[in-house]
C-alpha cells in the first residue's frame, strides 16, 4: 500500500494540483479518464509518435532557465528574498479524525480480492460483471472516426466506455456481431464527437466470467508470498496499513494548513526564474505521466476532464506559491540551524517501506534530498504547533 511521496510531503502544494481543481472537474475526471474507445486505444498504444512529437515541442519552448548536459532545467541560484517570515512556532491547527472502521477494513479486503479475480470463458450470454473480449469499429455518418477502432477486454458495468456501450453487450454470446447506436455526451472533450450520433460494430470474441478468490489462509499465504499465514493476521495487517495512511493523510492536511498560515503572515518575493523552474518541474511530472500512457500532455489533461490552457494557468499560480514555500523553508532551516542527516533520509524512506538507496534511484539524489529536507522542516513546524481535535482550532 505504498503511496506517492507527495502524500506525506504536505508542503509541496503542486502535488495535488488536479485534486485542487473544481468539484465539477473532479467529478468529470473520475468518470471520463477512459470513457470511450478512443481513450482505451490511447491507453494501450504505448509511447506514440504523437507523444514524442509533443514532448519535443515542449522541450523546444523558449525558457529563461539554463539546462544541464542532459537537457534538464537547472535550478536558479536566485529564488527571491524573504522580507518577513511569519511566526512558525506555536501555531494552532485542528487534526482530523484518523479512525478506521471495520467497514473500511472489509472494503479494502474486498477491493484486494476483486483485483485478484480470475476469468474463465463461459458458454452463455454475457451479463453485468462479465468480461467480453471484443473488436470494435466506431463510425459517424458511416465513416470510421479516429480512435474509434480497436480491441479490448471490457468488463460490463465498469463504465469504461460511453453510456450504452456496455449495456448493449449484455446478452451477447461468443461469435456475435452487434451494432450499437450511441450518442456521445454533449460535454465530451473531443468537440467533433460531442453530442454526435455514432454506431459501433462490435465483434464478440469471447465471454469470460470473473471469480474473486475466497479469503482463506491458503490464499493469504499465496498472496503475501508466505509473509502472512492466516486470515486474521491479514485483516490485522490491512487495518494497520489503513491506520498508518489515514494518520498520514490527516497530518498532511494539518501541515498544509500550517504552511498556509505561515505564508499568509510572511512577505516573500520570488524571482521570475524561480516561478519558471517550479512550473517546468510540475509540467515535467505530467508530461512523464502522459508519455508513459502514449499521450501528449494536453491529451492527458483532456482525459481527466481538465482544459489544458486553464490547467497551465493554474500551474503557474501553484508554481509561484511553491517557490515562496521553498524560500520559507530555507529561511526556517537557516534560523533553526538545521542540517540534513542520513537519519532524516532514512525517516522519509521508511515511511514508504523503501530504503534510502531505492528512493534515490526512484527520485534522483538531489530531488530526494529536497523532499527529505522539506519533510524535516514541515515536521518541525507540526511538532511545534498546538494540535487540537477537529473543529476546536481557534
Amino acid at each position: 500500500m505504498r503511496r506517492l511521496l507527495a502524500v506525506i510531503l504536505a508542503a509541496v502544494i503542486a502535488a495535488a494540483v488536479l485534486a485542487g481543481c473544481s468539484d465539477k472537474q473532479a467529478a468529470e475526471a473520475q468518470g471520463s479518464a477512459a470513457e470511450t474507445a478512443a481513450e482505451v486505444k490511447a491507453a494501450e498504444a504505448g509511447t506514440s509518435a504523437q507523444a514524442e512529437t509533443a514532448a519535443a515541442e515542449e522541450s523546444d519552448k523558449v525558457s529563461i532557465l539554463e539546462k544541464d548536459a542532459d537537457g534538464n532545467y537547472i535550478r536558479p541560484a536566485d529564488y527571491g528574498v524573504v522580507n518577513k517570515l511569519g511566526e512558525y512556532k506555536g501555531l494552532e491547527v485542528a487534526l482530523g479524525d484518523a479512525t478506521v472502521t471495520d467497514e473500511e477494513v472489509q472494503t479494502e479486503i474486498d477491493t484486494v480480492l476483486t483485483s485478484n479475480a480470475q476469468t474463465a470463458s463461459v458458454d452463455r450470454a454475457a451479463k453485468l460483471g462479465d468480461v467480453c473480449s471484443i473488436d470494435y469499429v466506431g463510425k459517424k455518418d458511416g465513416v470510421a472516426f479516429e480512435g474509434g477502432t480497436g480491441s479490448t477486454d471490457l468488463e460490463l458495468g465498469s463504465h469504461t466506455f460511453i453510456d450504452g456501450f456496455e449495456d448493449g453487450l449484455v446478452g451477447v454470446k461468443k461469435g456475435d456481431v452487434v451494432t450499437l447506436n450511441l450518442t456521445f455526451p454533449e460535454d465530451y472533450q473531443a468537440e467533433e464527437l460531442a453530442g454526435q450520433a455514432t454506431t459501433f460494430e462490435v465483434t464478440v470474441n469471447d465471454v469470460k466470467e470473473k471469480t474473486s478468490p475466497k479469503l482463506t489462509d491458503e490464499w493469504v499465504k499465496t498472496y503475501t508470498e508466505g509473509k502472512t499465514e492466516t486470515v486474521e493476521e491479514f485483516k490485522k495487517g490491512v487495518r494497520q496499513d489503513l491506520e498508518k495512511y489515514r494518520q498520514m493523510d490527516v497530518e498532511s492536511t494539518a501541515k498544509n494548513e500550517l504552511v498556509s498560515q505561515i505564508l499568509a503572515s510572511s512577505d516573500i518575493k520570488v524571482s521570475d526564474a524561480a516561478i519558471e523552474y517550479e512550473y517546468q518541474s510540475m509540467m515535467k511530472t505530467y508530461s512523464d505521466y502522459a508519455a508513459a500512457m502514449g499521450m501528449t500532455t494536453d491529451d492527458y489533461f483532456n482525459a481527466y476532464g481538465v482544459d489544458p490552457s486553464a490547467m497551465k494557468i493554474q500551474l503557474s499560480y501553484y508554481a509561484e506559491e511553491s517557490a515562496k514555500q521553498r524560500l520559507m523553508e530555507d529561511e526556517i532551516f537557516r534560523r533553526e540551524k538545521m542540517e540534513l542527516t542520513d537519519a532524516d533520509r532514512e525517516t522519509l524512506a521508511s515511511l514508504y517501506d523503501y530504503d534510502v538507496a531505492t528512493m534515490k534511484q526512484i527520485y534522483g539524489e538531489e530531488d530526494f534530498d529536497t523532499y527529505a529536507k522539506s519533510y524535516k522542516i514541515i515536521q518541525f513546524i507540526f511538532d511545534n504547533a498546538k494540535i487540537k481535535p477537529a473543529g476546536k482550532a481557534e
